[in-house]
C-alpha cells in the first residue's frame, strides 16, 4: 500500500520540490548541501550568526536593547533556495514540508530545547482571516512536530492573536513593533470556564514560528505571555534574517 500511495504521490524535498529518490527523505541531497544553518558564534539573544571570528556576544540588533524573551533558536538563514521553501509552506499549501523543519531542528537544538526545560510549546498566532485564506497555521503545523518530538504539549489557546494587523513583511523595523503592538493577548482559563484548564500561568514558554526578522513578532508575542504571568520565553524558529 505504502508503495502504491509513493508512486501515486511520490514523497518531494522540502527545499526544491523535487521528488525524493529512493533512500531520501524531508530533502534531497542536494539541496542539503545548499542550505545555510546558522553557524556560531551565535547573538546570545537571538541566536543569529554572528561575523566569522568575533568575540562580541550579541548582534548590532539586540546589543543595547531590551527585549521580552530570554534566547532564540533560529536554524537556518533566510536565504535562497530556504527562503523560497519556507514561503510555500506558508503560502501555497505545502505544510508537509514542515515535518523535515522539525526534525532538523530537533536534531540540532534538542539538547538545548530540553536545557531551557519549557512546560509547553506555543506557536505563534495568526489572525482568523488569514487562517481562513490559508487554511492552516504553518507555525502550529511546525509546533505540532516538535511538540510530538520533545513529549511536550502544545497550547493553541493560551496565545491569540487580536488584531488583524497589516502584513510585516512590507514594513521596516519600527512599522513592524508598532503594528503589532496590543496585537497579542494571552489568557489562562479558570477551572470554572473548562473543567481541564489551567488556573496557574506556564512557567517556561517555547514560541515557535517560521521566520524570525526583527524580533517584533517574538517579542510583541512574549511580552503578553509575560503579561499572563509566564517567567521566561523562548523561541525558536525555521530561519532567520541574517542582518550582519
Amino acid at each position: 500500500m505504502h508503495n502504491l500511495i509513493d508512486y501515486v504521490f511520490p514523497p518531494r524535498c522540502a527545499v526544491c520540490d523535487g521528488v525524493l529518490r529512493e533512500g531520501e527523505w524531508g530533502a534531497c541531497s542536494a539541496c542539503k548541501r545548499r542550505i545555510r544553518y546558522v553557524e556560531e558564534p551565535r547573538c546570545l539573544r537571538c541566536g543569529g550568526e554572528l561575523p566569522y571570528g568575533s568575540e562580541e556576544e550579541y548582534c548590532p540588533d539586540c546589543q543595547g536593547r531590551s527585549f521580552a524573551y530570554e534566547m532564540g533558536f533560529p536554524l537556518l538563514l533566510y536565504v535562497p533556495p530556504v527562503s523560497d521553501a519556507v514561503a510555500a509552506m506558508k503560502y501555497h499549501g505545502r505544510k508537509e514540508y514542515a515535518a523535515f523543519y522539525a526534525a532538523e531542528m530537533l536534531r540540532t537544538f534538542g539538547a538545548s530545547y530540553r536545557l531551557i526545560a519549557p512546560d509547553v510549546i506555543v506557536p505563534v498566532p495568526i489572525s482568523k482571516k488569514r487562517l481562513q485564506k490559508r487554511g492552516y497555521n504553518q507555525a502550529e503545523v511546525l509546533a505540532s512536530f516538535l511538540a510530538e518530538g520533545l513529549g511536550l504539549p502544545m497550547d493553541t489557546g493560551f496565545l491569540k492573536r487580536i488584531r488583524n494587523t497589516r502584513p510585516q513583511k512590507k514594513l521596516g523595523e519600527e512599522a513592524r513593533a508598532e503594528n503589532l503592538r496590543a496585537s497579542f493577548l494571552a489568557e489562562v482559563q479558570s477551572a470554572a470556564e473548562e473543567n481541564e484548564a489551567r488556573s496557574t500561568p506556564y512557567r517556561n514558554v517555547l514560541l515557535v514560528d517560521d521566520i524570525y526578522t526583527t524580533g517584533a513578532t517574538v517579542n510583541a508575542c512574549a511580552a503578553a505571555m509575560k503579561a499572563a504571568g509566564v517567567e521566561k520565553v523562548y523561541y525558536t524558529s525555521i530561519t532567520i534574517v541574517n542582518r550582519n
